[in-house]
């Protein structure tokens, strides 16, 4: 029996998900902490370093889901990224399915955590706001799909400018944040 695709790229980066977890937690630990709201783990292994066999949607979540969730609000956040350093300037690669799962819940306020390399400084991470601003990127052809080799396997990615107008930094999000808490 062949291994789903998910199933696949789930296998190859097993080894991954202690980083991973140390990633989403900061973002976590980092929005609670400076934003000064409560961060719900909402995504299938959100919140654990535990490798969990089978797919999300064998264990009742959807493919493609967020990690977080601001508590009381429709605000949520993926986290992802390299887990090596890349340049500042360096073009963000966010999962295909990912972007899709976004662009079809608009009911949601979605943001990417794009974290560079396993970090412990807000400065290596930078959010990305997935809706109709970065939909019109994707059709002016701003943001493209592109081909990136990883562990051995050819996946499919957007690339996004670091520069592009739906990527800030992670303080700026964190003031929007705490901004928003107060309206």
């Amino acid at each position: 029996m062949a291994r789903s695709n998910s199933t696949h790229m789930k296998e190859a980066f097993k080894g991954t998900w202690e980083l991973s977890a140390q990633k989403e937690a900061f973002v976590k630990d980092s929005i609670e902490r400076c934003a000064g709201v409560k961060v719900l783990d909402v995504g299938f292994g959100a919140g654990s370093t535990e490798y969990i066999k089978g797919s999300s949607g064998s264990h009742g979540f959807d493919k493609a889901a967020p990690d977080l969730k601001v508590e009381g609000t429709n605000l949520v956040i993926e986290v992802s990224g390299p887990l090596r350093s890349m340049s500042q300037k360096a073009d963000l690669l966010v999962n295909t399915s990912k972007v899709e799962y976004a662009l079809e819940h608009p009911e949601l306020e979605y943001w990417f955590a794009h974290s560079n390399g396993v970090t412990r400084n807000r400065e290596g991470v930078r959010m990305i706001r997935i809706g109709k601003q970065f939909r019109q990127g994707m059709d002016r052809g701003e943001i493209c799909y592109t081909q990136f080799e990883s562990r051995g396997m050819q996946q499919m990615f957007w690339s996004i400018p670091a520069d592009h107008y739906t990527v800030c930094r992670f303080d700026t999000f964190l003031m929007y944040l705490q901004d928003r808490k107060t309206k």
